[in-house]
């Protein structure tokens, strides 16, 4: 194996994620989404509202950290 500069925990892959769901019934549509935003393997905050209310009846679902998403 040659030999590299890199520390090798910079080639790993790194499992992350982000649950956002919406479902459409006769009466509606309800949408839901997880609360825990992660940086790698660290638990940056556990509590995030990903859902925001633009208007009566948008919204916008949030994947990345908050002032990431409205860039």
């Amino acid at each position: 194996m040659p030999l590299s500069s890199e520390p090798s925990w910079l080639n790993c892959e790194v499992s992350t994620g982000t649950t956002i769901m919406a479902v459409e019934f006769e009466g509606g549509v309800v949408i839901g989404s997880d609360s825990r935003v992660s940086a790698g393997q660290s638990v940056v905050n556990r509590v995030m509202n990903k859902l925001s209310r633009l208007h009566d009846n948008v919204y916008c679902c949030a994947s990345a950290q908050r002032r990431r998403a409205w860039l």
